[in-house]
């Protein structure tokens, strides 16, 4: 409502939590906004907000939460350390696959409903994030959670328009768009929480420490109100090295008691809901399924590995195939996959050679690459047999131009050029000799890595030439066996398949 033309907002910030264990707020809490910002400077905010780093962005869809019985006494532990007034971190790490995003999401999930939320940035390499655009992420975020706050965040921006650039001191930017403007809330007796995940998805190890270090040592000053700052990320060397000595750090394990139980419920309520929306395979009530034998192969195979078991089910559950033939091609290897998840991978590929169904159009990525989603391109026993060709060469060339699309996008780090120089090495030749002739998009996702690779940006040393040399070969042997001209491959148009 309007009040002497100013903005009148009761954001109810310590709204009562009940599941959550969140504390209620004092009831007289409220917020009174200066007169309505500059619409230019707050528009220039809202253009360099990377808003796929907001946990609930629809580009984040489909969102990744706990189910209701899953994680809740590790959420709970959670909570009892963010209810403190005080300034205690917490770094939640742990392998690929363990849940992490998913309980950070539904932390932050809860704490939006109890308006403690004061900003999040989720990276992923599925977005192309620049390191530029976190802090103003963060600053358009707080302006939000805190109307009283926005005005004094424009009037930075109004006075220096830089602050904006992805060029700024993040020191500065910092100084300016987060702690100059939250200094006004510093006597709130709530304790608000920013969530920081997957930091090493798509930051350089120096990036990370040096996000790290400015986050933590910013939120420790006294002059703030009480907030709490959770990271997740693998347990990295440098990361660790840059977390403060006081962070309550919370180690998530495959061999967790809890968390094996809490994969066991996923499978369990997956696989019911699978045969409740099947009443054609499973009848109507439908049957029980799967056998009791069944279900604990596939738990003992899930091990502690969220990622496999979602993965699987998302197998199992294809639309257009039989929920029980597919789990039965799952369960035809006798070794178990939760220590490698790359293994899944192959084994998925692996059992779809030779089925009735017909593979889904599906790009198998590398879950350790920073940056990106990089393929790692698997040599399966039996996969290049002429028996499978047609449905290989849809997995494959699928997945070499998801590749190509993010190269361009990637940070040059030595692991990812690495892993380049190997599948330049080996794998490239393969595709390239197996490849049917006129494959338009495996022609086109070469070429376009070819031209990253000429680039000034990966060029590091001698190996980084070899590579694009390769690449240049690979090129013209598709090129020479299509008999293609270069000037009609410009011309083609290929959907984005991310």
């Amino acid at each position: 409502m309007q009040c002497f033309g100013h903005d009148y907002v009761h954001p109810m910030e310590g709204l009562a939590a009940s599941a959550s264990g969140l504390p209620s707020s004092r009831p007289s809490t409220m917020d009174f906004t200066h007169p309505s910002p500059s619409n230019g400077s707050w528009k220039s905010l809202c253009d360099v907000t990377e808003y796929s780093g907001i946990f609930d962005s629809e580009y984040r869809r489909p969102h990744s939460r706990c189910m209701e019985n899953i994680r809740v006494a590790l959420r709970k532990s959670i909570m009892q350390v963010l209810n403190q007034r005080d300034r205690t971190n917490v770094w939640l790490n742990g392998l690929a696959g363990v849940g992490k995003t998913s309980i950070a999401f539904t932390i932050a999930e809860e704490l939006k409903i109890a308006k403690r939320l004061a900003a999040t940035f989720f990276f992923s390499h599925k977005h192309v994030q620049k390191t530029g655009s976190i802090i103003p992420t963060i600053a358009y975020q707080l302006a939000i959670a805190f109307p009283r706050i926005r005005q004094d965040i424009v009037a930075a921006i109004e006075n220096d328009a830089s602050l904006l650039s992805p060029g700024k001191s993040h020191a500065d930017q910092m100084q300016e768009l987060v702690i100059k403007p939250l200094q006004t809330l510093r006597f709130r007796e709530e304790p608000y929480i920013i969530i920081i995940d997957a930091l090493d998805e798509c930051l350089s190890s120096e990036e990370a420490e040096r996000l790290v270090t400015l986050l933590t040592d910013t939120f420790a000053g006294p002059v703030l109100p009480f907030i709490h700052v959770i990271f997740t990320s693998r347990p990295e060397a440098h990361i660790r090295a840059a977390m403060p000595s006081n962070v309550h750090e919370i180690l998530l394990t495959t061999r967790d008691k809890d968390t094996i139980q809490d994969v066991r419920f996923f499978l369990r309520a997956s696989l019911d809901k699978t045969r409740s929306v099947r009443p054609v395979v499973f009848g109507q009530p439908p049957f029980p399924w799967p056998s009791k034998d069944e279900f604990e192969t596939l738990a003992f195979k899930a091990g502690g590995l969220f990622v496999y078991a979602a993965m699987a089910m998302n197998f199992i559950s294809a639309t257009g195939n039989h929920p029980q033939e597919r789990l039965e091609l799952l369960l035809r290897e006798n070794s178990t996959v939760s220590a490698d998840i790359d293994q899944l991978y192959r084994q998925i590929i692996a059992t779809s050679e030779g089925s009735t169904c017909a593979l889904p159009d599906v790009s198998v990525h590398h879950p350790s690459t920073p940056c990106i989603l990089l393929p790692r391109f698997y040599h399966t026993p039996g996969l290049h047999s002429d028996s499978c060709n047609s449905n290989v060469a849809v997995v494959l060339s699928i997945s070499i131009y998801g590749w190509a699309f993010h190269l361009y996008h990637a940070y040059p780090s030595s692991k990812l050029r690495n892993l380049l120089a190997l599948f330049a090495d080996k794998t490239l030749w393969h595709w390239v000799q197996t490849s049917i002739p006129g494959n338009f998009r495996l022609m086109h996702s070469v070429r376009m890595a070819r031209m990253c690779c000429l680039s000034l940006k990966w060029i590091r040393g001698p190996s980084d030439i070899m590579v694009a040399w390769r690449l240049y070969k690979g090129y013209k042997e598709l090129q020479q066996s299509s008999k293609i001209p270069i000037l009609a491959l410009r011309d083609l148009t290929i959907p984005d398949i991310d």
